[in-house]
């Protein structure tokens, strides 16, 4: 369950750039990094977003087979700012 402010600006940044590392998340959600890379870890478990992981780059990016990216594409994903 998404309860935080800071995963709720995580998912709506991914809506719009899928793809992403930590560092970029962190400067446009003004997180952060220890916090993002703890929201992040709570969004795996919970099988929104996959994380591929190299030596010092880890990429974020919405999972798209969950059945919960439909729920959050529809509550944010034809927001334009």
């Amino acid at each position: 369950m998404v309860e935080y402010k800071g995963e709720i600006n995580i998912l709506k940044l991914l809506l719009k750039m899928d793809g992403i590392n930590i560092s970029t998340i962190s400067r446009k959600c003004a997180i952060t990094s220890g916090y993002v890379k703890k929201y992040v870890n709570m969004l795996e478990q919970e099988g929104i977003v996959k994380l591929h992981r190299f030596p010092r780059l880890t990429i974020v990016e919405l999972n798209k087979e969950s059945a919960k990216y439909n729920a959050i594409r529809t509550l944010w994903g034809e927001e334009e700012s």
